[in-house]
């Protein structure tokens, strides 16, 4: 009996051991294939884990954020929003936030969408928090540059409306 017991034990611990083993193969695929950032912090904002797209968009090896402080590295207003979602426990979002680069001021202001999710812990509080972004720069420049010649247009259209009001008066 004792053998039987011992060999179900085994065989349970050996399964539990694939499961594990397969969710960790998920995790490690995700993070090394997704497109977008993404960002694993504690609940005192420091890095757990960061994917390749989030230290490339950062030019920076992934090596280099593991246990600094987010707000550290990237100081900002948003600390609020965080300090916030930790708080309330919601999901947030924020679209084409502005925001500089302060080891690249040459890159100028780039614009992301942010989203930030608390992930609970067995007892309803914050275990950690995932942060994803999205780099919405091109889109933003573009939207810019057609609001623009929307204005530039419509003065257009209003000079030559004018002209013609004034050749019909004359």
């Amino acid at each position: 009996a004792l053998r039987r017991m011992n060999q179900e034990l085994e065989r349970r611990v050996q399964e539990r051991t694939r499961e594990l083993a397969e969710k960790a193969r998920i995790v490690e695929a995700f993070y090394s294939t997704a497109i977008n950032p993404v960002v694993f912090l504690d609940r005192e904002f420091n890095f757990i884990r960061v994917n390749e797209a989030y230290a490339k968009a950062c030019a920076r090896d992934v090596s280099e954020f593991i246990g600094k402080n987010h707000f550290e590295m990237y100081p900002g207003e948003l600390k609020a929003d965080f300090e916030r979602v930790l708080r309330d426990q919601k999901p947030w979002q924020t679209l084409a936030r502005p925001f500089v680069f302060p080891d690249h001021p040459d890159w100028g202001v780039t614009y992301w969408d942010l989203g930030l999710v608390p992930v609970l812990d067995d007892r309803g509080g914050v275990d950690f928090l995932v942060l994803s972004l999205n780099d919405v720069t091109a889109r933003h420049q573009a939207e810019q540059a057609r609001d623009r010649l929307q204005e530039q247009l419509y003065q257009a259209q209003k000079m030559e409306a004018i002209g013609q009001l004034a050749a019909g008066l004359g």
